[in-house]
């Protein structure tokens, strides 16, 4: 067999290698993407504060004293300088090298609730109350909320986990939207937050999303031409040392051509693909 032969046999594996390779490493993406996804919604991304509090549970509730420029755990019903939330063990912690307090403001959490405003059920906005920390379920009119109670509470034995000011209180996961009541609603209606400066799940998942799709793309046209290109500059050599063989050099020279062509294609194609996955 002529040495155009197998070039051009070598870069027909090549190319189906590549494929496969591409094929293997789209479906992965997408089931690990998916994952990622369903696990990202129930994010815990806290930061460290220093609590001026030293006797806290976690799972308490933090405002901000604009007067002592302090954090410190919630004493009042409704705090509209309500902050965040006590967390022990957060899914993503971002970390000052201190020993302060990991406080978390946005995803899925436990707090420490009380039924001083009556039971908690389902569905009910959480508010700060008077028994310092704790939350409990928010009035109508209340414009300052922790979160929506993902779970009821109504104080029986069974859900009690401490005592504090001669009121019993548990703990029931909430879904966070700290501040006015208006994120809250944002938040159930599905409109946008105009003012959020919290690192929001969603800008994680579309920060790897980009980063995926440009890493495939860029990547495709650097695997083509690093994989075909050599046999091009290959064979428009050969053409000088060996005219008689100009058809089939020029032959394999295009080969290689739609090779890298299809290449690029493939890989354009599966980072937009990317982008378009929905979050």
């Amino acid at each position: 067999m002529s040495y155009n032969g197998r070039v051009m046999i070598r870069s027909i594996g090549r190319f189906h290698t590549l494929m496969a390779f591409a094929l293997c490493l789209s479906a992965l993406f997408i089931i690990v993407f998916s994952v990622a996804e369903a696990q990202v919604k129930e994010f815990d991304i806290a930061q460290r504060y220093d609590l001026a509090d030293e006797n806290f549970e976690f799972g308490d509730i933090v405002v901000y004293d604009r007067d002592a420029l302090t954090y410190r755990l919630g004493a009042e019903h409704g705090d509209a300088n309500v902050f965040g939330v006590t967390l022990e063990a957060p899914t993503l912690l971002l970390d000052d090298g201190t020993d302060n307090v990991p406080v978390v403001r946005s995803g899925e959490t436990l707090v420490n609730v009380v039924t001083a405003n009556g039971p908690i059920a389902a569905g009910d906005y959480i508010t700060t109350s008077s028994a310092r920390g704790k939350g409990e379920r928010a009035n109508p009119e209340d414009a300052y909320l922790v979160g929506i109670a993902l779970t009821a509470y109504s104080g029986l034995p069974e859900e009690v986990v401490g005592e504090i000011e001669g009121l019993s209180y548990g703990r029931i996961p909430v879904l966070l939207s700290v501040g006015h009541v208006s994120k809250v609603e944002e938040m159930l209606t599905g409109a946008p937050a105009q003012t959020s400066e919290a690192l929001t799940e969603a800008t994680i998942l579309n920060v790897i999303q980009y980063i995926v799709a440009a890493f495939v793309a860029v990547g495709s046209v650097f695997i083509a031409f690093r994989n075909f290109g050599s046999n091009i500059k290959t064979g428009i050599d050969s053409i000088g040392r060996n005219p008689l063989a100009k058809s089939s050099i020029q032959s394999m020279v295009v080969l290689n051509v739609v090779l890298i062509i299809l290449v690029s294609l493939g890989g354009l194609f599966m980072s937009v693909a990317i982008l378009l996955l929905p979050i």
